[in-house]
């Protein structure tokens, strides 16, 4: 179907709005994959289920375990990255949070693991680490 199919079906105000240049509307088949419409009971039902099952590690934890199958295993960071399927830098990452002041990491611990929602994040704790550096440099000039 070329241009003068489109032409065809094309409205006066389609014409003027396009300055003539028919030959590029595009209308969509009635019954076209690309517009078949996604029954809604479906389309929630699948949105609950992605929301119920979701659940976050807590950050320490999860760096602990990652530092200790290291360890365990004599990888490198760049090995245990292509294992998890992330980059080495995100495995420097999570591994820098083990930095925090033992008091900290043994009360982020205790909040356990598996939540059902975000309890803290891997930004808060960062951002804890750069205030507490910038509070050492402090007291010590």
């Amino acid at each position: 179907m070329g241009a003068t199919a489109c032409k065809a079906r094309a409205t006066k105000k389609d014409r003027a709005q396009c300055g003539g240049l028919v030959d590029r509307l595009w209308y969509a088949k009635p019954n076209s994959r690309r517009t078949a419409p996604i029954p809604l009971l479906l389309l929630t039902t699948t949105l609950i289920e992605q929301i119920e099952s979701k659940t976050y590690r807590n950050p320490v934890i999860y760096a602990q375990e990652i530092r200790d199958e290291m360890k365990r295993l004599g990888l490198t960071r760049r090995e245990m990255g292509k294992r998890l399927g992330v980059s080495s830098d995100r495995i420097t990452q999570w591994l820098c949070l083990l930095k925090l002041p033992e008091a900290k990491l043994r009360e982020i611990d205790g909040l356990g693991d598996y939540w059902g929602r975000t309890v803290i994040t891997e930004r808060e704790l960062r951002r804890s680490m750069i205030d507490q550096s910038k509070s050492d440099q402090n007291t010590t000039t």
